[in-house]
């Protein structure tokens, strides 16, 4: 009687090398090499495949896309500080004018005007003037010009006509050496008709005595630390020639004359 189980095949297990991948690389001459994979090394191979490749492609998207809105950002900084400079600049030049104006109410509350007995206006008393007459304070003021040395001067003066109007441009230069700033006023007189009988045209306006402004505050305001454009415009008649000359009055703000400039206008039509 034979045994239980005779005659069964015995079970094979199957060994771990025939689970692998074998690849085969044939060459030129028939030489053929193969070397065996095992399939976990390409399963983690291609697991890490499928994840490197999307995931690169996003960080290298995320990547211009910052670079991008870097770049933009960057530009619009710089748009933001040079407006700032220049607003700093704006600033600056208002603190100046709103001290100057102050300073010009302060001495307008310390009563320094006087009334005029004649009109019943009242009119500020300058360092220069004189009570024998307007001639001696002209001259005083004059003399005084000369002493302070130059406090501004004026530079690229520009007269053009446009249809009825003469237009005056130029800059207003602070003469004195350092950082201290200068201030004032501006008349600009336009000479018209001959030496027999000249007239006299004022901006802003003011009325003339002597060919000097009777009241030197309203002319225009500057406080200039360097250098400032002054612009004048003048209405000329119908037909009418150019001015002959024009002429800056330049006063500090105590009253006193610190420039007197002459211009010939020529080849203006």
């Amino acid at each position: 009687m034979g045994t239980s189980g005779e005659g069964t095949p015995p079970i094979k297990k199957k060994s771990k090398r025939e689970n692998r991948f074998t690849v085969m690389i044939m060459g030129s001459l028939g030489k053929v090499r193969s070397f065996e994979i095992s399939p976990r090394v390409v399963f983690w191979t291609t697991l890490f495949l499928v994840i490197y490749i999307p995931l690169s492609v996003f960080i290298i998207n995320r990547y211009f896309a910052l670079r991008s809105a870097h770049q933009h950002q960057a530009s619009t900084l710089s748009a933001l500080e040079t407006d700032a400079v220049r607003y700093q600049k704006a600033l600056l030049r208002a603190r100046e004018h709103v001290g100057f104006l102050e300073e010009y109410i302060n001495t307008l509350e310390k009563g320094e005007l006087q009334e005029n007995p004649s009109t019943g206006a009242k009119e500020p008393v300058t360092a220069s003037a004189d009570t024998t007459g307007v001639g001696t304070g002209i001259a005083k003021a004059e003399e005084n010009s000369f002493e302070n040395g130059g406090l501004v001067r004026i530079e690229d003066m520009v007269i053009t006509k446009e249809d009825s109007k003469l237009e005056i441009a130029f800059k207003l230069v602070n003469a004195q050496q350092g950082e201290e700033t200068v201030g004032g006023y501006v008349h600009i007189i336009a000479k018209e008709g001959g030496h027999d009988n000249p007239q006299f045209r004022t901006f802003p306006y003011e009325e003339l005595a002597d060919g000097l402004p009777k009241n030197y505050r309203r002319g225009q305001l500057f406080l200039i630390k360097w250098f400032k454009p002054v612009q004048g415009r003048f209405d000329l008649r119908p037909e009418s020639d150019p001015p002959s000359s024009i002429q800056v009055l330049i006063y500090d703000r105590s009253g006193v004359l610190i420039l007197d400039d002459e211009f010939e206008v020529q080849n203006v039509s």
